[in-house]
């Protein structure tokens, strides 16, 4: 699922809220699986036009989010005309050009 959201937060302090949201489901971050099974795994794709390397902090945009279709599907459902600032693509053409060929199911 992918969920666009207008916030006052700058990128850190919204990876924060996140990884509490997370640790409030269930998900710990210091022994749990890091490509496991998990309760909620919560990620910070884009933040408006801008462009971080972390650590410390996040990489933002996200620095797989061009290689995964199960995020770029539900993206490109709500905004395929956002533009990944890092690259210049939008979202559509990001799926479009997306190397993982995998399915992605629509659950409702």
């Amino acid at each position: 699922a992918a969920l666009l959201v207008r916030t006052t937060l700058g990128p850190v302090a919204l990876l924060d809220a996140l990884h509490r949201i997370e640790r409030d489901a269930g998900r710990d971050r210091t022994s749990g699986p890091r490509y496991g099974p998990r309760p909620l795994d919560l990620d910070l794709l884009l933040h408006g036009d801008r462009c971080l390397t972390g650590p410390p902090g996040p990489t933002v945009p996200h620095p797989a989010l061009s290689e995964r279709r199960f995020v770029l599907v539900p993206l490109a459902e709500i905004a395929p005309t956002l533009i990944d600032p890092r690259s210049g693509r939008t979202v559509a053409r990001l799926l479009a050009e997306c190397p993982d060929l995998g399915r992605v199911d629509r659950w409702f």
